[in-house]
């Protein structure tokens, strides 16, 4: 994979993450546009020429099209993708906006440091701002980015910060949809502990979490899972696969269905329920003036 993009004003094919060699005699050409310029600077990390550029009054929150392969990404999204801190701060600090979107695909810069698992430049702009919830045009929070990338210290930043993990993309999908599909236990079990217990059919995989939790044969997720208040009646892959009575796994859910719930159960479900009204469900069953181990047991630590 490569894009096309400036060298010091001189045009070159550039492997994914630098590596320039000369593409075309006819793409060697002298091309001064100063965005253009500026956007090169920040990709190669060169923090000097970034604020040479800028102090001569290039917008900063120019979007670059063409010639590069980076979807109208923005400076400020183009260096928080890179990992180029200094960067990032610099911009921050002068004015740039951490929530301008970009009009191609209508990323904030969080979403790019969500892309390019940048925690420390993701940290950064939450604290200067960055709306922790927004969609871009396909639906896709930064949790959602960030549980594709299957990076758990993002995940968890983003949830500590008020990420909606409710939230869901134009495939229907949450992050534990993603969690889910990617067969990676650790980020289900932050993910249902966040509040996520969504049952609903998406365009991906298996279509549902816990028919993806089934196949992949992590049961301790799936007991989990249910205890969390997952609704099986509403699951379309459980409704259907509740024939094949053969499978042991399914009939362990038609068991577990049929039988009557404690009140301790219950009543945990429907407290974390009221509780998701909002989010951050950990930060707030914390405060709460009760027990130690009545606030383990509402935050799942004991299922």
């Amino acid at each position: 994979m490569f894009w096309i993009t400036l060298d010091h004003g001189i045009i070159t094919k550039c492997n994914w993450k630098s590596n320039k060699e000369p593409y075309n005699d006819v793409l060697r050409l002298q091309y001064q546009d100063p965005k253009t310029l500026l956007f090169d600077a920040v990709l190669q990390g060169n923090t000097v020429k970034v604020k040479q550029l800028v102090s001569s009054g290039i917008d900063k929150n120019t979007v670059i099209h063409s010639p590069v392969k980076w979807e109208g990404a923005t400076i400020l999204g183009t260096a928080a993708y890179e990992g180029h801190f200094e960067i990032v701060r610099y911009l921050v600090e002068s004015g740039t906006s951490v929530n301008f979107i970009d009009p191609c695909m209508g990323r904030n810069s969080l979403h790019w440091a969500c892309m390019g698992n940048q925690y420390k430049i993701a940290k950064f702009l939450i604290e200067n701002g960055a709306a922790v919830n927004h969609t871009d045009k396909d639906l896709v929070t930064p949790l959602i980015q960030a549980s594709l990338c299957q990076n758990l210290d993002l995940v968890r930043l983003l949830i500590h910060h008020g990420a909606d993990a409710n939230l869901v993309d134009r495939l229907q999908c949450s992050p534990l949809h993603y969690a889910c599909m990617y067969r990676n236990p650790s980020l289900v079990e932050i993910i249902i502990k966040s509040g996520c217990v969504l049952n609903n059919h998406s365009s991906l995989a298996k279509g549902t979490p816990l028919s993806n939790i089934v196949i992949n044969m992590d049961m301790q997720n799936c007991s989990l899972l249910l205890n969390a208040g997952y609704n099986l009646r509403g699951d379309s892959w459980f409704e259907q696969s509740k024939k094949c009575h053969d499978d042991h796994r399914i009939k362990t859910l038609i068991d577990y269905q049929k039988t009557i719930k404690s009140l301790k159960n219950l009543c945990r479900i429907n407290v974390r329920r009221q509780l998701l009204k909002g989010v951050k469900i950990e930060q707030t069953i914390n405060s709460l003036e009760i027990p130690n181990n009545l606030k383990y047991f509402l935050n799942m630590e004991e299922v």
